[in-house]
């Protein structure tokens, strides 16, 4: 199985990303998976996390089974963690969980047809902030955590096809979970 692990940071995250890096490497080396570390120009934070999805969409096209997309504040904490054991026949995509329900910090893709158009759609998506009288979202922020939850809780196909990651496996605050979370504005602003 052939697997792109991939992150993006900017200069600004660029403090934060050397602390992560190395555990991203260890998670590739323990697991003999390809780790694409992908720098952006791009200084408006809005747009370099909408960016997120040019970035894993790139990956899907250099020849893996799957993609595994890690924020530049995703620290790996066992790499040896076998993150497939969660897999399931009918699902595309696995995402994380937070507080506020869907989040998009770790993301492990299938590269099929259905990842793309989903990638697709929120690339397109991406600029435009969606209007939703469910409450949906919170319309005044415009990441890529909001978008990806737009489609999640609209469309009953997308949920189909997305399952979200239990807290135990990922979270933002215990130390013993594989992947942890760290709190990136405040490691910047220190």
């Amino acid at each position: 199985m052939k697997v792109n692990v991939v992150t993006l940071y900017n200069k600004k995250y660029a403090p934060v990303f050397k602390e992560s890096f190395e555990s991203h490497i260890a998670y590739c080396e323990e697991n003999e998976f390809n780790y694409y570390p992908f720098y952006s120009n791009e200084k408006d934070s809005d747009q370099i996390k909408l960016d997120k999805f040019k970035t894993i969409y790139k990956a899907c096209n250099r020849e893996a089974d799957f993609v595994l997309y890690l924020d530049v504040d995703v620290i790996i904490k066992k790499p040896k963690h076998n993150l497939f054991s969660i897999l399931e026949e009918e699902k595309e995509i696995y995402v994380n969980e937070n507080n506020n329900g869907v989040d998009t910090a770790v993301m492990l893709l299938k590269n099929t047809s259905y990842t793309h158009g989903m990638l697709g759609s929120l690339i397109n998506l991406g600029p435009h902030t969606p209007t939703d009288e469910k409450n949906y979202v919170d319309e005044t922020n415009r990441s890529d955590r909001e978008l990806f939850k737009f489609l999640y809780n609209s469309f009953s196909k997308v949920r189909d096809k997305v399952k979200i990651i239990d807290k135990s496996i990922i979270s933002y605050s215990n130390s013993k979970d594989a992947f942890a979370i760290i709190n990136s504005q405040q490691k910047l602003s220190s």
